[in-house]
């Protein structure tokens, strides 16, 4: 937090910006990612000396790009992805040579620029300069953060003032990392006619990006259902921008090459991996817990347990019913590479559920089931955009994926909070007579 406090105080934040609010916006991004106690005075050191490496290391690594017109940052390992969706809402004319990706996930990562004047130079030397203070007075504070996000946000920051100019655009992904949020907080403030756009993703925004502060920031959302949300949020103060535009589903790179078909199920049960995540929800990778079972009392597991527990008496009640159940990717991956499988599997099996273990793309079967049901699940927040029916957990017993259904609007209805209110709604959406006793 120190950090963070002392790379706000040297921003020059003029009226425009609310030093609390940026404050807030930036640590509400922190807390999923604190550990039980803080890193060892060699994680910090190492960082400390990598950020040093960062900062005197920029004009070394600093290098033209001539043909380049915009950059797409945070692509991680999608860079034809997070290229398509840029060239499809904002620029169709661009060739792909003309869109640099780029994920700055090293000190030395390079830096690009198109030209280099007395007043680029000048705003450089001031980003470095709030890296160097953030930096060296928070020496002596150890984190229970991982400070690695500090090395990304400092190479974000710089290629944003670097890029800057006119007729080069610059768009962001991972909305909800506070590098992210930050670096593009930090360079609005030094670029007066700076206006960052950042794509949020499809899934709501209520747990990681209800609080967004950045008067100049343009904020792109990607499905329908945030439409009613981030009208929520700005209205209650929560999120501040400049402005808000619907774009589409994030991949749209694969749902504009799918053909919609007739399902084939009736439901569709989309599986979170619960009984292979840990208490706060991180996927777990200790295999030896994993194969005692060590997470199946997991809040996600459980909820899933009373999907199945609804679908599965569903099935006996009405033998004709086509229910499709799809996994997780990392309960895909545990099966695949270590022998590890789902808990559930002997229930789906004895109640005629199908499944499958090979490898599979949840986007590309989107069309399969006519209904589909999750606790929690980013697929089902994408059928809703495309207008399938989808119905989602809305109770509190798994916070961390709390979706509150007081900022979804119309959506707010598809949200159910036991498994009594979910038969009562796949009864009446699959148009099956209630059977009395």
């Amino acid at each position: 937090m120190r950090f963070i406090h002392q790379i706000l105080r040297a921003t020059p934040l003029d009226k425009q910006f609310d030093f609390r609010a940026c404050f807030k916006s930036t640590a509400f991004r922190l807390p999923g990612k604190v550990v039980a106690k803080p890193y060892p005075w060699k994680v910090h050191i190492r960082f400390l000396l990598r950020m040093t490496l960062l900062i005197w290391s920029i004009p070394f690594r600093m290098k033209r790009a001539r043909s380049a017109k915009a950059i797409v940052y945070n692509v991680a390992d999608n860079s034809t992805l997070r290229r398509y969706y840029y060239q499809k809402y904002q620029n169709p004319t661009l060739k792909d040579a003309e869109v640099l990706t780029l994920h700055h996930n090293q000190p030395l990562d390079k830096l690009y620029f198109q030209r280099l004047g007395f007043t680029q130079i000048v705003r450089l030397l001031r980003a470095a300069w709030i890296l160097w203070r953030g930096t060296f007075r928070s020496a002596f504070w150890r984190t229970r953060v991982n400070p690695h996000w500090k090395i990304r946000f400092g190479n974000l920051l710089l290629q944003q003032v670097l890029w800057h100019g006119d007729g080069r655009d610059q768009l962001f992904y991972f909305c909800y990392e506070p590098e992210t949020y930050l670096s593009t907080l930090v360079a609005s403030a030094i670029l007066p006619d700076y206006f960052p756009k950042i794509v949020t993703s499809n899934s709501l925004l209520f747990s990681d990006n209800r609080y967004l502060y950045n008067p100049k920031a343009d904020l792109k959302i990607c499905s329908k259902v945030q439409v009613a949300e981030t009208e929520a949020y700005r209205k209650h103060g929560w999120m501040q921008v400049r402005s808000v535009e619907l774009w589409g589903l994030e991949e749209a790179i694969v749902y504009d090459n799918l053909t919609p078909t007739p399902p084939i199920y009736d439901i569709g049960i989309y599986s979170s991996g619960g009984w292979a995540r840990t208490h706060d929800l991180w996927r777990a990778s200790d295999l030896t817990i994993l194969r005692k079972g060590g997470y199946l009392d997991n809040p996600l597991y459980l909820q899933l347990g009373v999907i199945l527990e609804v679908v599965c008496a569903l099935k006996r009640e009405y033998p004709q019913l086509q229910v499709g159940f799809y996994m997780h990717p990392h309960e895909l991956n545990l099966y695949h590479k270590h022998g590890i499988q789902p808990p559930y599997l002997p229930l789906l099996e004895a109640n005629g559920i199908h499944y499958a273990l090979e490898s599979q793309n949840s986007q590309a079967s989107i069309y399969e089931p006519k209904l589909a049901v999750a606790v929690s699940s980013t697929i089902l927040f994408d059928r809703l955009h495309l207008g399938l029916q989808s119905f989602f957990y809305a109770g509190k017993a798994v916070p961390k994926v709390l979706t509150d259904v007081r900022y979804i609007g119309e959506m707010a209805k598809l949200g159910y909070y036991d498994g009594t209110e979910l038969r009562e709604m796949m009864l009446r959406e699959l148009d099956l007579p209630e059977k009395a006793g």
